[in-house]
C-alpha cells in the first residue's frame, strides 16, 4: 500500500513545480484537488485542507471515503442545481421584461388620445387632441407625458444600444442553455 500512496502523490507533484514566491497556478490546485477528491480516498488515505493552506491527513476506509466523496459530490450538484435555477428565474424575469417593452406602442401611439401632432424630429407633443397648439401649463403637462413615456421604454433602448437589435434572441437562447443544464443536473441527481 506504501507504495501506491508514493506513486499517487509523487506524479502529481512532479508534472507542476511553481516558484517558490508565487501563489500556485490553477493548474496545481486542480491537481491537489484531484488528489484530494478521487486518488488519495481509494486509497484509505483522507487529506482534509485547513484554513492557514496547510493539509492534515489521516487513514480510513476507503468505503467511508467514498461515500464521503460521493455526498460532497451530491451536495456540489445540488448547489450548482439552485445556482442555475437561480439564473434561470432572472433570465427569464429578463426576457419576460424586454418582450413587454418591445409590444408596447412608440411614444407617440400611446399619448395619441391626448395629443394631436407631434414634432417631427424631437416627438414631442406639439398640440393638443381638438388640434390646438400646446402653450403654458398644458406644454409643460405634453413635455412631462413625453419624458414619463420615454423613461418607461429607456431600458429597452439602452439594450439595443449595447448589445444590437438581437439582444433579445440571444438571452432566449441563453435561457434555454440554462434549462438544459437544470435538466441534466436533475437526470443526474
Amino acid at each position: 500500500m506504501g507504495y501506491s500512496i508514493k506513486n499517487t502523490v509523487s506524479h502529481p507533484i512532479h508534472t507542476i513545480q511553481p516558484p517558490p514566491t508565487q501563489a500556485p497556478p490553477p493548474t496545481l490546485l486542480s491537481l491537489c484537488d484531484d488528489l484530494r477528491d478521487q486518488k488519495l480516498p481509494p486509497l484509505g488515505v483522507q487529506l482534509e485542507d485547513r484554513p492557514d493552506g496547510t493539509a492534515a491527513w489521516k487513514l480510513e476506509d476507503p468505503a467511508v471515503l467514498a461515500a464521503a466523496v460521493a455526498a460532497r459530490g451530491k451536495e456540489a450538484a445540488a448547489a450548482r442545481l439552485r445556482k442555475v435555477q437561480a439564473s434561470i428565474k432572472l433570465r427569464r424575469a429578463e426576457v419576460d421584461r424586454f418582450e413587454k417593452l418591445l409590444a408596447l406602442p412608440s411614444v407617440q401611439e400611446s399619448l395619441r388620445d391626448k395629443y394631436g401632432g407631434f414634432d417631427a424630429s424631437t416627438g414631442m407633443p406639439t398640440h393638443d387632441a381638438q388640434g390646438g397648439v400646446l402653450e403654458g401649463k398644458a406644454l409643460t403637462k405634453a413635455v412631462k407625458d413625453f419624458e414619463k413615456q420615454k423613461a418607461i421604454r429607456a431600458p429597452l433602448e439602452k439594450k439595443r444600444a449595447e448589445e444590437g437589435e438581437g439582444f433579445l434572441e440571444v438571452l432566449k437562447e441563453q435561457l434555454q442553455v440554462l434549462e438544459q443544464e437544470a435538466v441534466g443536473l436533475e437526470q443526474a441527481s
